[in-house]
């Protein structure tokens, strides 16, 4: 990602990336965010959502409840073509929000962002690209063709 993307994640949620940048033998946020710049608005909603989460509950917390452990990214990269958020932390509701990002991301264009049906994956190096970002880098890809065909019957079903 983006070294000006990166440290918009260091100043915004510098608990959550505490770590980033550290010493290569304590945490692999040596390398800062590894997935290129589309994911941009995934990982920042994502990162909002958990560090409100934690603030907010442990701001109120009932009498005998547990404060939930900070969120601490250990790693956050591209892996066949899918996000991969490693970490410390958090609750089950963070996992859950986690979950989602990541199966979100197979949906969103690593590079432009844009998402849908207009993005599918490559091979070999497997990607998640739309069609614009894989005709510029010449690479082919193929779409999730049973869901292109259930979204073909829902609107042949609204024109009807």
């Amino acid at each position: 990602m983006n070294k000006i993307l990166e440290k918009y994640f260091i100043d915004t949620y510098p608990k959550i990336f505490r770590d980033m940048y550290g010493p290569m033998e304590k945490t692999c946020m040596a390398w800062g965010i590894s997935t290129q710049n589309g994911w941009f608005i995934l990982l920042n909603t994502l990162c909002w959502r958990i560090q409100e989460h934690i603030d907010w509950h442990n701001k109120y917390l009932k009498e005998g409840e547990p404060p939930i452990p900070q969120l601490i990214a250990h790693q956050i990269k591209e892996k066949f073509g899918q996000l991969r958020f490693y970490y410390e932390g958090g609750d089950d509701y963070c996992q859950g929000l986690i979950d989602f990002a990541e199966d979100m991301s197979y949906w969103i264009c690593e590079e432009c962002g844009t998402s849908g049906k207009e993005v599918g994956r490559t091979s070999g190096w497997i990607q998640s690209l739309c069609t614009k970002c894989s005709k510029k880098n010449k690479k082919k890809i193929t779409y999730n063709k049973k869901l292109l065909d259930l979204l073909k019957k829902c609107k042949k079903i609204e024109k009807e």
